[in-house]
This record gives C-alpha cells, sequence and structure tokens, in this order.
C-alpha cells in the first residue's frame, strides 16, 4: 500500500495461477470443505492492487544481472522478495517427516 503503482511496479511470479490455503488441507482430505472452498485465483485481486501477475515458472535467478529467468522470458528487477510458500513441520510427529 505505501508504495503504490506510481512509486514501484510489482510483479508476482508463480506457477500456479491459483492460492490455496495449505492448512485447510486436511479439512478437503477428510471432506469437510471442498478444494474450491480454500482456493482462488490471484489474478483478480493481484490487478486490483496494481500487481503485475506472471503465471510462469522460474527457472533461474542471476543475481549479479538482477534477472529472474522463467519458461516465459525474462524479468529485470531492482529488489527481488523469493518467497517460496508454506512448509509443513512433517518432522515434529514422529514416523510422518521424510
Amino acid at each position: 500500500r505505501s508504495l503504490g503503482p506510481e512509486r514501484a511496479e510489482i510483479t508476482l511470479i508463480a506457477k500456479d495461477s491459483e492460492f490455496r490455503f495449505v492448512p485447510s488441507f486436511p479439512w478437503v482430505a477428510t471432506g469437510r470443505r471442498r478444494l474450491e472452498q480454500i482456493s482462488f485465483s490471484l489474478a483478480g485481486p493481484l490487478a486490483s492492487r496494481q500487481v503485475r501477475f506472471a503465471n510462469e515458472t522460474v527457472t533461474h535467478i542471476d543475481t549479479a544481472a538482477k534477472v529472474v529467468t522463467t519458461s516465459v522470458g525474462e524479468h529485470a528487477y531492482d529488489f527481488l522478495v523469493i518467497a517460496t510458500g508454506h512448509r509443513s513441520a512433517n518432522e515434529a510427529v514422529p514416523g510422518l517427516g521424510p
């Protein structure tokens, strides 16, 4: 909100076009929720915030050249935030983790 489109151009690159609320997956597995109930398309909410959405797979990051390469092309950047997503703590339950 502080940056706004007049101060920064923001691009989200993600291989999936939908957000899925991972902590609700057990509800889907037990039939208490449907996947559609814990998911939404990223494009609309991002566009309403004037955030560009690139539905692409990142294949390489060149930090020296400040370029992210994807399955579609290249994206130059000034600042890069890498958010790899949810990480379950499966090792907290004996026998569950890898």
